[in-house]
């Protein structure tokens, strides 16, 4: 079941239209809305976007340019993936993965936020 996960998301983003970009990623991700958040709902299959997006920017350079925009969106915008999950994934990455530098601010920026609402809670 996983690895279908992992070949529906990595077909999505083989399609002709999203790969006009970051813009034509979202209008279509919107558009198809009900798959995603039904279909992705459990961990594994979360997990399995994020390897897709990983094997995409590995074998497309220059995909890994909107890889922090698509990761930011999936979290922030649409709610498909939790914070705790793309940390994990992150902190897996090989030293050596080509994601590691571009996809660092969005990995620090959910650090922070989850800092600051870890001291929001002490307060």
């Amino acid at each position: 079941m996983e690895n279908v996960a992992k070949i529906v998301f990595a077909s999505f983003l083989a399609l002709p239209l999203v790969e006009k970009g970051l813009s034509m990623f979202k209008k279509l991700f919107k558009e198809w809305a009900l798959i995603w958040k039904n279909y992705y709902k459990p961990p594994q299959s979360q997990t399995q976007i994020l390897h897709a997006i990983e094997e995409r920017a590995t074998k497309i350079p220059s995909f890994q340019k909107i890889v922090p925009n698509i990761i930011h969106f999936l979290f922030y915008d649409v709610d498909v993936l939790s914070e705790k999950l793309i940390l994990d994934w992150y902190d897996n990455l090989p030293e050596d993965s080509p994601l590691k530098e571009p996809v660092r601010p969005v990995i620090e920026w959910l650090r922070e936020a989850s800092d600051d609402e870890d001291s929001d809670e002490e307060n």
